[in-house]
């Protein structure tokens, strides 16, 4: 949209504000807002506090068995802050409380009756925590993968069972950090090339899970050192891209898929680089 600039006395210029935004984020007259410079030029304006109500959603889980877990892990997601849950037997009680345990930080039982659940968020984080969990989030898939290689290195089945339940922390980080993307849009400059680098990181995570359950189930001493080695360098190789970008490191990173398409068969270290390849789209859209 275009909006056109005003001159109040002999030195002051100003914008009005859309009044769609306005409203949608309850601004009044005396509010502060944070005007950020970016370093194309464009200007970026932030609340100090998104200044949303408490989501609440009530609903039956009778016949969302199948679903359930994803459909609760959805809501949190989304940014709901309070769930109330009419359920209609024991095991659909066993599905809410296994994912709890799970994921969905921050969220806890606040009631339980033999027909309902109630759950809510009793600690909030803001979006300016963003940044240190999605490097927590890179961290972690970083560390596992050193174990990884470590572990098949020494031929350690212990070792890589631990790893297995590592895994289920990439879950509550990359959760985490779509929830927060989801409550405070605003306050990223490209929420959405954001959100798929953290679905990715995840994705990522979960492939490199069914590998290492692949390697325990068909023996450890099938594994390729060299191969595991090849697709662990091209993740840091993303995770330096999304931190320290240059065109030149993206076009580095490009280079590296001929090389470990021709160089790696096993279909799951495929995958695995495909999707950490198929970042590169988004890390482009948010440093260029």
């Amino acid at each position: 949209m275009r909006r056109k600039v005003n001159a109040v006395g002999t030195g002051t210029l100003t914008l009005s504000l859309p009044m769609g935004w306005v409203k949608r984020c309850r601004i009044k007259k005396g509010d502060e807002l944070f005007v950020k410079e970016n370093p194309d030029g464009s200007l970026h304006i932030l609340l100090e506090e998104f200044k949303s109500q408490d989501l609440k959603k009530s609903f039956s889980s009778k016949g969302l068995l199948s679903f359930l877990d994803k459909f609760v892990a959805a809501l949190y997601k989304a940014g709901y802050d309070e769930l109330h849950i009419q359920y209609s037997s024991q095991e659909e009680l066993d599905v809410i409380q296994k994912l709890l345990q799970k994921t969905c930080l921050g969220f806890e039982v606040t009631e339980l009756t033999k027909k309902t659940i109630t759950i809510k968020s009793v600690s909030k984080l803001s979006v300016d925590d963003f940044d240190s969990l999605l490097k927590r989030l890179f961290n972690i898939l970083i560390g596992i993968t050193e174990e990884l290689y470590d572990a098949v290195k020494s031929k350690d089945d212990e070792a890589l069972s631990s790893i297995i339940l590592r895994h289920n922390l990439i879950n509550r980080y990359a959760d985490l950090c779509r929830r927060l993307i989801n409550t405070g849009p605003h306050h990223f400059v490209r929420p959405g090339p954001l959100y798929y680098v953290v679905e990715s990181v995840e994705k990522i995570s979960h492939m490199y899970r069914l590998f290492t359950e692949q390697l325990l189930q068909e023996g450890i001493h099938k594994a390729d050192l060299a191969k595991i080695k090849l697709v662990n360098d091209h993740f840091r190789s993303a995770k330096l891209l999304f931190y320290d970008y240059s065109r030149e490191g993206m076009a580095s990173f490009i280079s590296q898929k001929e090389v470990i398409s021709n160089k790696i068969d096993d279909p799951l270290l495929k995958s695995i680089a495909q999707y950490i390849f198929y970042m590169n789209g988004s890390i482009n859209v948010l440093k260029e």
